[in-house]
């Protein structure tokens, strides 16, 4: 019935989950498109910083479960955040 019993002892395993992938992009030199190939499986969340650490808006379009591609309307550079 799933009740636990005070003379009794009892082996409870706690199995640690997988924990949530990430990605860090680095966009060293100026461009108005940022195409991300990541290997995480799954479409992440994306938050892009340009090279003063400011997040910066933009179009974000996922090309596939392991591939994003950023638009930007100025070429910029920094990084590109993805988990």
């Amino acid at each position: 019935n799933g009740s636990m019993v005070a003379t009794k002892y009892y082996n409870v395993n706690n199995f640690a989950k997988e924990t949530d992938k990430t990605f860090v992009f680095d966009q060293p030199t100026l461009a108005t498109v940022w195409t991300i190939p990541h290997l995480l499986n799954k479409f992440p969340s994306v938050t892009v910083v340009n090279d003063a650490n400011e997040i910066v808006y933009a179009q974000t379009l996922y090309q596939s479960l392991d591939q994003v591609r950023i638009n930007f309307a100025i070429p910029l550079k920094g990084k590109a955040y993805l988990n």
